[in-house]
């Protein structure tokens, strides 16, 4: 096999977010499957604030996959503060498709996303009043890619 520089389109970010919950994905199916009455909930971040990253370690048990997605959003408000609530724990599974096209499932049925969130109101008029979210877990096996 050999390695070579890649001269194809590569543009950095993340074009779309979904999440759903991870006890509503069946948990016998290898590919991630929702159980009737669960849906995906498109996530409208701020343009260019949402990001993904993955972290591979060799350990004494095999390879150990951590990955991150961080995103925001302006101002706090109901509808917002309604998704973020579902989300709370390690309740979360998330399908990430980068500006390349590349699709990637992070968390699973039985390990999910766990939910970290920070709000600024800022403290002058032209400070950024935002909500950022992280999402991140451990998981010992590699994000399943399409």
């Amino acid at each position: 096999m050999t390695l070579t520089f890649s001269t194809d389109f590569n543009i950095g970010g993340i074009s779309a977010i979904q999440l759903a919950p991870c006890y509503g994905f069946d948990p016998v199916n290898p590919v991630p499957t929702l159980l009737p009455g669960y849906t995906w909930d498109d996530v409208d971040a701020l343009p260019e604030s949402a990001q993904l990253t993955e972290d591979q370690t060799q350990t004494e048990h095999g390879i150990a996959y951590s990955y991150g997605l961080n995103f925001a959003f302006n101002k706090k408000n109901p509808a917002l503060a309604t998704l973020i609530r579902k989300y709370h724990g390690t309740v979360a599974v998330a399908l990430v498709t980068d500006n390349n096209g590349v699709q990637c499932y992070i968390g699973s049925p039985w390990g999910g996303l766990m939910l970290h969130q920070t709000t600024d109101t800022g403290k002058k008029y032209t400070d950024q009043n935002y909500v950022a979210l992280a999402f991140t877990v451990a998981q010992p096996f590699e994000a399943l890619m399409f």
